[in-house]
This record gives C-alpha cells, sequence and structure tokens, in this order.
C-alpha cells in the first residue's frame, strides 16, 4: 500500500533528507535511533507518524524541531536547513511541561509575550483558544490544580497561540479521557482544522484522521511504508476502507513488532506485550 505521490515543491512546508539520529554512550557503542529518514510534507497536510514502541518517532520530531541535531542528513522548513527551535514550529510533547507559577491563561500567552504581540491582540487569541480548549472557567488556575488531561489541554492551547506554520505533536491525546480526546481530535484534526501537523501517535484511529500515515521499522526506525488515507471526514468506522486501513496498519505494526521477539520466545526489554494488542484490528 506504498505510496508515491509526487509532491509539488511550491506547496512543501517541510523536507526531511536522509535524517539519521545516533545516541553516543560512554559505557556501550552507539544507538541508532532513525536512519535515513526521506520525508515531505504539505501546507495543511496532516500527517501522522506510527511504529512499534522506541522505534524513534519522538527521536524524529525532537530533530525536526530542532532540539537535536541529527546526526546524517539535515530538516528544511519554509526552504532554510533548521539548526535550532523556532516560533515558527510549535511542539506538544507527551507531557504538558507547563509552568507551574503560572496560571492557564498566562501559560498560553507566554509566547505571545515573548514575540512582543501588542495586549488587545493577545487577549484575544489567549480568551479564542482557551474556549476552543473548553478551559475558559480555569483561566486563572494554576498547573497543580489541573487534572492531567486539563493539562494537556492547555499544552496544546500554548502551541496554538504561535500561531507556528508547522505543528509537531507527541502523542498529544494519550493522557486524555476518552470523550475529551474525541474531542481535541475533532478540533485539531478535523476537516476544517486548516493546519499543517506532524502527528506522533500509537493509536491507529488517531493515526487515520491525517491525511497520511507514515509506517516506521522497529529500531532504527526506518521509513517501511507511506498510506495515503483518503477517508472522508467525518470518518465513519464501520466504513469496509478504514476497516481495510486499519487493519493493514494493525498487520504492518505486528510485523516490526514480531521481529523483536527472541530466539527462545521472550520479550525483550524494549518489547511489551501490550504493545501487540494495542495495535490490533479490535483495539
Amino acid at each position: 500500500m506504498e505510496s508515491h505521490q509526487h509532491i509539488s515543491t511550491e506547496e512543501v512546508v517541510l523536507e526531511c533528507k536522509g535524517i539519521g539520529l545516533s545516541y553516543k554512550s560512554e559505557h556501550s557503542e552507539p544507538v541508532e535511533a532513525i536512519s535515513n529518514i526521506n520525508l515531505s510534507v504539505q501546507r495543511n497536510e496532516i500527517v501522522s507518524v506510527i511504529g512499534p514502541s522506541g522505534c524513534g518517532k519522538s527521536s524524529l520530531l525532537s530533530v525536526i524541531s530542532g532540539l537535536q541535531a541529527p546526526t546524517k542528513g539535515h530538516v528544511i522548513h519554509e526552504g532554510k536547513i533548521v539548526t535550532q527551535p523556532s516560533f515558527k514550529r510549535s511542539m506538544v510533547f507527551q507531557q504538558p511541561h507547563l509552568f507551574p507559577w503560572a496560571n492557564v491563561y498566562s501559560n498560553i500567552e507566554w509566547g505571545l509575550k515573548r514575540r512582543n504581540v501588542e495586549k488587545k491582540k493577545r487577549e484575544e487569541k489567549v480568551k479564542r483558544i482557551l474556549s476552543d480548549i473548553g478551559l475558559s472557567k480555569w483561566a486563572k488556575s494554576y498547573p497543580h490544580e489541573l487534572s492531567v488531561g486539563m493539562k494537556m489541554r492547555v499544552a496544546v492551547g500554548r502551541a496554538l497561540a504561535q500561531h507556528a506554520n508547522l505543528l509537531l505533536m507527541d502523542e498529544p491525546f494519550a493522557a486524555l479521557d476518552y470523550q475529551t480526546r474525541l474531542l481535541m481530535q475533532k478540533f485539531m484534526l478535523g476537516d476544517a482544522s486548516k493546519r499543517t501537523i506532524l502527528l506522533v501517535t500509537h493509536s491507529i484511529d488517531e493515526a487515520l484522521l491525517a491525511d497520511r500515515v507514515i509506517v516506521l521499522s522497529q529500531r532504527p526506525g526506518r521509513i517501511i511504508d507511506e498510506v495515503k488515507v483518503g477517508l472522508v471526514k467525518p470518518i465513519d468506522p464501520t466504513a469496509k476502507k478504514y476497516i481495510q486501513l486499519k487493519t493493514y496498519l494493525a498487520n504492518k505494526i505486528q510485523e516490526e513488532v514480531m521481529k523483536s521477539v527472541n530466539d527462545d520466545g521472550s520479550w525483550p526489554s524494549a518489547v511489551r506485550m501490550k504493545d501487540v494488542w494495542k495495535h490490533s484490528p479490535v483495539d
């Protein structure tokens, strides 16, 4: 199901060219996290990245954001090589990483103040985002007064406030309760989102909300498949094509997970049994 669609260079926002990343250790050989990643993302396109646990998905986002320099290759964003973080790229991490001394309003406003956006425009922006993420009533609350899910919504709101032209998301909805997760997915990944997003997720259902799904191999992560979703939104999970895509991707990931099984049938420490079930067609 590999797709080799032609992408107009005029529409490309992000390019990864031969990206590789290795982690050095004083006590062991370097660990190769990702290898030879070649990827293009178009403006207003949502691309999801899935793969076995430990395959380098988060490492890839870290390199694209500019937080880490690649060992090989380079990242091009808006025609310029990425060498450091930028307000043009917003990142939502697996953990919220909020400022504990700042309330919800101030956490979301932070990036706007750093960019010297005038106060009236900041207020309009923050109030709109608070409404969008359902936290208007908690604007004056502090992180220690919020649930984990609410903290993640604040983190998403802070990223949206940057008005970056590329949003990088590392499993941002995993900590949310089911209903809130559905609402946030619809808000962030729905047909009217008009955002350029690169989303890392363990959920195949969530991955299929994207326009394209990139599948990474077991470590070192390489792109082994690229699937153009092509589903009409809102997505019908009972549709034949949806079920076919979900089953195909689940089998693809299970194949990679099973490659990590030891010869004696045991699981290495980096692979847990729940990872297999997490990607099964009936999850």
